[in-house]
């Protein structure tokens, strides 16, 4: 007789696997002239009341035909 498996683990192999959402996280672009951009996540700095939110996300550019990464945050609101 096959031995059981534990409850936790007989419910999580009946989890089914679900891909991110749109491919998650950093999204990665590249422009027609070649150069690459990354937007990394945004991450919620403060939000007064659940009414207004703050968000920063670190971007990054590589110039097209260079090795050197630009990178910076935006602040969102």
């Amino acid at each position: 007789m096959a031995a059981q498996q534990p409850a936790a683990a007989r419910k999580a192999a009946a989890v089914p696997k679900v891909p991110p959402i749109e491919g998650g996280w950093p999204k990665s672009y590249t422009t027609s002239n070649g150069a690459r951009r990354i937007l990394y996540q945004p991450q919620v700095a403060d939000w007064k009341d659940e009414k207004r939110r703050t968000l920063y996300a670190a971007v990054s550019y590589t110039p097209a035909a260079s090795q050197m990464q630009i990178g910076s945050t935006f602040r969102f609101w």
